[in-house]
């Protein structure tokens, strides 16, 4: 169980807990390797990296070989270390306490099922081994890997959500008060948008339906349709200056569009779901999100014989 002062925290394909103060500075992918940088208030505390080793990746024996070389030149400049023990299946760890007092903690993983690698960074301010100790134990213990063709959840900031099964990040946006995700699975785009202080954008818009309209409008991840409310929905239609298809639709092969938004009162949040898809049976993918983006009652319409404005 997550202690009262950790959360989870979860990000393209794993999760862990960490102390509640902890936030997502940093994140990127660059050639199929994940990096994120945790920080509070005072400095940055966790550097992650991780990847998807080839099938008939490196043996758990490389990756300790390459551990302890990596500790060999962190002991040379600690004042104190020591190699953490009995550990969970596939982790090596080691603990520092450098000159000046800060404490450092560092862990390899490799999943027994050699589909996971990944190297763990851990800092802290003054402090003793033994906490630098917890923190890693706690970490580990709790370390859970969420393969690609299982639902992925997301937690980050005041964020929670499962993307559906094979939906891969394409790029992630956080400005003040939005975030934006971007998945694809095999040309198809899911957008999501979140609004934190919902009772502020509701002053402008008046309604969520209204504040999803304006938010599909101004969203340059979907130039090619216009969105307009009809018989209590959004639906997608052609601007005529484009003629029957804008260019990004028809080199995705996916012409099809499906709105979903939802106003959650008790976490004053505003959630939009635009699915840019290619058939009608491309909608079952998105079963995870029902939660936080519950399915409309009425039939979809198609814009197979769009209307033109």
């Amino acid at each position: 169980m997550t202690p009262p002062l950790e959360r989870r925290f979860a990000w393209e394909g794993v999760s862990f807990d960490v102390p509640a103060d902890w936030e997502l500075a940093f994140h990127e992918k660059r050639m199929g390797v994940v990096r994120i940088r945790l920080e509070d208030d005072a400095t940055v505390r966790l550097i992650g990296e991780w990847t998807t080793p080839p099938r008939g990746g490196p043996e758990f024996a490389e990756i300790h070989r390459r551990f302890e070389n990596s500790s060999a030149s962190l002991r040379k400049s600690a004042r104190k270390s020591e190699s953490l023990t009995h550990l969970p299946p596939g982790w090596s760890a080691a603990v520092y306490e450098m000159a000046d007092d800060s404490t450092m903690g560092l862990t390899f993983y490799l999943s027994p099922q050699r589909d996971l690698f990944g190297v763990f960074e851990f800092h802290r301010g003054q402090g003793s081994l033994g906490e630098m100790k917890s923190r890693l134990l706690r970490f580990m213990a709790g370390f859970i890997f969420h393969p690609l063709h299982h639902p992925r959840p997301w937690r980050c900031y005041d964020l929670h959500f499962l993307s559906p099964p094979f939906f891969e990040l394409e790029h992630a946006a956080f400005h003040a008060g939005l975030k934006q995700f971007t998945f694809t699975r095999s040309r198809r785009r899911l957008c999501l948008s979140f609004v934190s202080l919902a009772d502020m954008a509701l002053k402008r818009f008046q309604t969520p339906r209204h504040w999803a309209l304006a938010a599909l409008a101004a969203d340059p991840r979907l130039p090619g349709p216009l969105f307009i409310e009809e018989n209590d929905r959004i639906i997608a239609r052609r601007r005529s200056f484009f003629g029957r298809y804008h260019y990004s639709e028809i080199l995705r092969g996916c012409l099809h569009y499906h709105v979903r938004y939802q106003h959650d009162a008790a976490h004053n949040q505003l959630a939009l779901l635009c699915y840019q898809y290619r058939r009608p049976s491309d909608l079952e993918w998105l079963a995870p999100l029902a939660g936080p983006f519950p399915p409309p009652i009425a039939p979809e319409s198609q814009t197979d014989e769009p209307r033109r404005f």
